[in-house]
């Protein structure tokens, strides 16, 4: 039963709150942070017998942090990552057994020139039933089932032979990729794409970091290849997936 409204302050933002009561008592905040252009949550449940309660609230909410820092943290349904904080969320979808976000940072654009660096990250629950025979084997997964799902997304993607690397105690699947499209604009994107098994959650995760450029075909089109790939080990060093 909500039993109060109001407004507070967090972080320098403007925040409004609800304050429940049932068997337990609690608040639910809600703000927007225009630094990082995010809509942020939290909620605060406690016994309605416990004294403390509020004052550690208090604490934790004087604490908060949501711009400010050198990247932006995103966490959804038990999956963890950081990302500079450039990078913008540009369309999240949630379906039964499939959920995907997709961050983009723009570059700077001229006349005669398009460039994006995105982050494209998704996974795919019950993947010991869904993918029985291939979700032990990341890099057999790719090549069977995901690279079909990248091809619907990145015109005239092809990859390369994988290498393996380790996400979070797990072993991953590591493949570089490239593609070309346009006739009189044309685009030239390269691409690295990570996928793996997690048994904690019983998911198959998979991230596309990559890099493309839009330019008339009288240009020469260079992406750098070194920047795609600091890029990548920074952000996968970050992920944590259970």
């Amino acid at each position: 039963m909500t039993c109060g409204k109001g407004t507070t302050r967090i972080h320098q933002h403007q925040a409004y709150f609800v304050h429940f009561k049932t068997d337990i008592e609690g608040y639910a905040f809600f703000w927007y942070c225009n630094e990082s252009s995010r809509l942020l949550v939290g909620q605060f449940t406690y016994s309605r017998t416990d004294r403390q309660a509020k004052s550690v609230m208090k604490k934790i909410l004087k604490s908060l942090r949501c711009h400010g820092l050198d990247q932006n943290v995103w966490a959804l349904l038990g999956f963890f990552f950081k990302t500079p904080k450039s990078f913008k969320l540009m369309n999240r979808k949630m379906i039964v057994g499939r959920t995907s976000l997709s961050l983009m940072e723009e570059e700077k654009q001229s006349k005669f020139t398009d460039q994006k660096t995105a982050i494209f990250f998704e996974y795919f629950s019950m993947a010991n039933v869904r993918f029985e025979a291939t979700y032990m084997k990341p890099k057999k997964w790719i090549d069977e089932y995901y690279l079909g799902e990248l091809k619907k997304r990145y015109r005239g993607l092809q990859l390369e032979a994988s290498r393996s690397r380790r996400v979070s105690g797990h072993r991953a699947a590591v493949k570089k990729g490239s593609a070309s499209s346009g006739l009189t604009l044309r685009k030239k994107a390269l691409f690295i794409v990570a996928s793996w098994h997690c048994p904690d959650m019983n998911r198959m995760y998979s991230v596309t970091v990559s890099k493309q450029i839009v330019r008339p075909i009288f240009f020469k089109r260079k992406i750098d290849e070194e920047d795609l790939k600091k890029l990548f080990k920074d952000f996968f060093s970050s992920i944590s997936c259970h």
